[in-house]
């Protein structure tokens, strides 16, 4: 399912075990959210890309995904977190008409 609301931890914080596993799991799917069905789609092999782990299983850290996507490291928050999710209880305009 889709994450509702923006997550109370960072981008960087995924790999955190400091915050329980309910909310970092919450948080993850907001953010692939963004990347697979908002702005960031074009993006989004890229971003799977980016968060493969090494030859070693080390996962990447924050700083190499933001370098493989060209983007500055706060960009992974800011960008999510700026996406307005169209409303689910607007329905759209019947064909051929105008809204």
């Amino acid at each position: 399912g889709k994450a509702v609301a923006a997550p109370v931890s960072s981008f960087a914080d995924l790999w955190s075990e400091r915050l329980p596993e309910a909310i970092r799991h919450q948080s993850a799917t907001f953010y692939v959210d963004y990347w697979a069905y908002g702005p960031g789609n074009e993006w989004f092999d890229k971003f799977l890309s980016a968060l493969r782990p090494a030859e070693g299983g080390d996962m990447p850290t924050t700083p190499e995904v933001a370098r493989s996507l060209n983007l500055d490291e706060r960009l992974l928050d800011l960008l999510p977190r700026s996406w307005k999710r169209p409303s689910s209880t607007t329905t759209p305009p019947a064909k051929g008409k105008k809204p």
